[in-house]
């Protein structure tokens, strides 16, 4: 005997916003973590290159937290970093037994690289992840998508999904 549908059998996967959200978030995932890969940086590697960027130095422990890692883990991220080049490990000034990280200046070359491709790019795999979509793609969503004010909230719809 089929299914019948129910006053409360939920609607289907594709009216849920979380559904799009996800959907444009993986496609953007994954094509950033492919064009990082072109240039032989992981994601992780990317956020340390990053994190290293921001400051002439950074200690290990502000690595740590910015990477959300083990310090095992850490140490592996910047030993990659240190064979590729990109890093290096330094003596911190005034302070015998603490080291410091630092970016190389290929790694800084790299960092300013990325400055400038990301963005264009990105918003190349949104239009193409758009335009695969919008068939698909709920109204609602679509508009939502659409507004230029990320504080403004999608206008409610008939079905009563927020």
């Amino acid at each position: 005997m089929p299914a019948t549908r129910t006053k409360h059998t939920p609607s289907p996967l594709e009216a849920h916003l979380g559904f799009w959200l996800r959907f444009v978030s993986n496609h953007v995932s994954i094509r950033f973590q492919q064009l990082l890969e072109d240039k032989g940086v992981t994601v992780t590697e990317w956020v340390a290159l990053r994190t290293l960027w921001s400051q002439d130095e950074t200690t290990h422990a502000e690595l740590i937290l910015a990477l959300g890692m083990t310090k095992g883990a850490a140490s592996k991220v910047v030993s990659r970093l240190e064979e590729k080049g990109l890093a290096e490990r330094r003596l911190a000034e005034g302070r015998a037994r603490e080291q410091c990280l630092a970016l190389t200046a290929a790694g800084k070359a790299l960092v300013l690289i990325w400055q400038r491709w990301p963005t264009p790019t990105m918003t190349t795999t949104l239009a193409t992840c758009r335009q695969r979509s919008a068939k698909r793609l709920p109204r609602r969503c679509r508009n939502w998508c659409n507004t230029t004010n990320s504080n403004k909230s999608p206008p409610p719809d008939s079905t009563g999904i927020t």
